[in-house]
């Protein structure tokens, strides 16, 4: 796992353009606050409130994505195979910061000095090939939170209100995408967290769970366990 950061970041990208055609299957992972926002006004239904919420917090600022690298047999790359982006935050005017109970001080501290600017990042990834790429495979275990907020990060600007319009962004940006928890639903002895999941695949964790990195293999390694067992 590398982690990237401002000063790092045109590298590690030209580093990962390089990659991605020998290994472009692509596992995600956000670490960001949680709900700690609520949209207020009247809903059409309970899915467009939980749709709302996810906009609502969406528009906040995730702290890390990590990006896990595998090919079309589920291998990793010799090496580092997942990279986090560790963004620019201040921890004077940020609130969701102390929503970040697992992270060292240390850490926090360093975001707001070395973190990653959003609309550099925008930038770096818009031109890498790792988007709107039909030869990329993205994977994630929630569309709803981890491609919301790389779509919002992308778009540099507040995400759509409406659940069409969303996922007519959500194909052009990842024309190619997987979600194991639509995935779930197709196998039966399946149910759970992703650690739940996990377990029941006898796939380990590598990495402590408060990692966003070790998310984002995790995601990947039981992508691949599911797809030999059931499909």
């Amino acid at each position: 796992v590398k982690d990237v950061w401002q000063n790092n970041l045109e590298d590690e990208i030209r580093t990962l353009q390089s990659l991605v055609s020998s290994y472009p299957y692509i596992a995600v992972s956000v670490e960001y606050p949680g709900v700690i926002a609520k949209p207020l006004g009247t809903f059409k239904n309970a899915a467009d409130h939980i749709f709302q919420t996810l906009v609502a917090n969406i528009n906040m600022q995730p702290l890390t994505i990590s990006l896990a690298f595998f090919d079309h047999n589920g291998n990793r790359p010799p090496g580092t195979c997942c990279w986090i982006f560790n963004f620019h935050h201040s921890t004077k005017t940020d609130f969701s910061l102390p929503n970040y109970p697992l992270r060292p001080m240390s850490l926090l501290s360093r975001i707001e000095t070395d973190g990653i600017a959003f609309n550099h990042f925008a930038e770096v990834l818009t031109t890498s090939g790792l988007v709107m790429n039909p030869d990329t495979t993205w994977l994630s275990s929630s569309i709803g939170d981890d491609y919301a907020f790389l779509m919002k990060i992308l778009l540099g600007d507040l995400l759509p209100r409406r659940e069409q319009d969303f996922y007519e962004l959500l194909a052009i940006f990842f024309p190619v995408l997987y979600d194991l928890r639509y995935l779930m639903k197709s196998c039966k002895t399946l149910a759970g967290s992703l650690e739940d999941v996990a377990a029941s695949l006898s796939v380990s964790r590598i990495g402590p769970p408060s990692s966003s990195g070790s998310t984002a293999i995790l995601i990947g390694s039981v992508f691949f366990v599911m797809r030999k067992v059931f499909l």
